[in-house]
């Protein structure tokens, strides 16, 4: 809180205080709390996090090699900025199934999804050349989600 009658500068510091406390702490638990709720209602897939890593290409300085690894389950990719699963859930036209690692220039969108029995999961958004992060954040545990109301 501040005081009225502070001068400009103790409130730009209050505030600079309280937005960064919203983006380092309320955003990220808000996150989790929000897909725990969208877990216990069925709404979040039950299905691994597509993870990804860069490698260097051993024949082109302005391409890099992406390696995408899910538990073992399919991987639909696009690098057409489409989504490879339709309206409806269908796969679109476009969408490969990802064997070996994929050659990428710099810039483009890469969007991957997992399809298992029917069921899709999250879409991924990659942009070549992006920093990927060190480790995804984890799903949350079912057990914990079964109180979520």
């Amino acid at each position: 809180r501040t005081n009225p009658r502070d001068s400009g500068l103790v409130k730009f510091e209050a505030w600079f205080k309280e937005v960064e406390r919203t983006r380092m702490q309320y955003i990220p638990q808000r996150s989790r709390i929000i897909i725990d709720q969208f877990f216990g209602r069925g709404l979040y897939p039950d299905l691994p996090e597509i993870q990804a890593r860069w490698k260097p290409s051993a024949t082109d300085d302005e391409s890099h090699r992406l390696e995408l690894e899910a538990d073992k389950s399919p991987i639909y990719y696009t690098m057409n900025q489409r989504d490879p699963r339709r309206f409806g859930g269908k796969l679109d036209k476009t969408a490969s199934l990802y064997k070996n690692p994929l050659a990428v220039k710099a810039g483009t969108l890469i969007l991957c999804r997992i399809r298992e029995a029917g069921e899709w999961g999250p879409l991924r958004e990659i942009r070549a050349g992006q920093r990927l992060a060190l480790r995804s954040p984890q799903r949350p545990d079912r057990s914990a989600s079964q109180n979520v109301r």
